[in-house]
């Protein structure tokens, strides 16, 4: 019984194709198969795209990510040499009677372990020199932001 089935199926199956194929020719259309194939073919480039992109993008970052400790910290920071920092320097003041004050002294940049103490006793090895810093940078509430590049005037004996 079964092979009469098949017959069945498959005698259908062709007659419906034929007519397909009859109102496909007399209206001038392509088959049905074809246009699907051609959508098929579409979405399959719009999915190959999207997933090139997307690996592009990740590849991106894994060496962004791989190689940040060499190059990251030189582009997040705009740190002079050592010996650029403590190039002596005169700074111009005007006092009261608008007349011209030099001083001289050094720049430094502040770090994340510098506190006022700690950058008096660095420069003059004396922690009273502290108010000595907190005027030549006009320092209000005694604090210092870290990145803050600091006048450190020389001592008047």
């Amino acid at each position: 019984m079964k092979p009469n089935l098949d017959d069945q199926a498959s005698s259908l199956r062709d007659l419906v194709k034929d007519r397909e194929d009859k109102d496909q020719k007399e209206k001038g259309l392509p088959p049905r198969s074809a246009i699907h194939q051609k959508k098929r073919k579409r979405e399959k480039r719009k999915k190959i795209h999207l997933i090139s992109v997307l690996l592009v993008v990740f590849l991106f970052i894994v060496i962004v990510i791989l190689f940040f400790p060499f190059w990251g910290d030189s582009l997040l920071t705009s740190k002079l040499p050592d010996q650029q920092q403590n190039i002596p320097i005169e700074q111009v003041y005007l006092n009261e009677n608008n007349k011209v004050e030099f001083q001289e002294g050094v720049y430094h940049t502040v770090t994340s372990d510098d506190t006022l103490f700690s950058i008096a006793q660095q420069y003059y090895n004396d922690k009273e020199k502290v108010e000595l810093i907190i005027l030549a940078n006009d320092i209000q509430d005694n604090t210092i932001v870290v990145g803050t590049r600091l006048f450190i005037p020389v001592a008047k004996k």
